[in-house]
């Protein structure tokens, strides 16, 4: 088993005190690949081996997905981003981040 060196439950800071949605995320993602990501005990929270290669790759991913944006975006630097933005998510969350997010968005 491989530590992570994290501060305990900072999950909330990051996507505004929604830690169970998170924890469940988490169990629907591992069941859905089948292993388990995370060792978890009251007193810490641990990526497993196969944690760290979800990890490892995951990054990977998202690097090249951010890449693939920027090279759109420099064949389109003076155009404005136009269309219709479709958002499902909770509706607490709409509540407590979307709302002010879109707020500012559209000034």
């Amino acid at each position: 088993m491989i530590g992570v060196e994290s501060r305990r439950d900072t999950s909330h800071l990051i996507l505004n005190n929604f830690s169970s949605n998170i924890s469940k995320k988490i169990s629907q993602l591992e069941a859905n690949i089948a292993t388990t990501l995370f060792t978890r005990t009251t007193r810490s929270v641990q990526l497993t081996e196969h944690g760290v290669k979800f990890l490892k790759h995951s990054k990977k991913i998202l690097d090249e997905g951010k890449l693939l944006g920027e090279i759109f975006n420099e064949d389109l630097p003076d155009k404005e981003v136009q269309g219709v933005i479709r958002i499902s998510t909770p509706e607490t969350y709409a509540n407590a981040r979307l709302v002010k997010l879109l707020a500012a968005f559209s000034k």
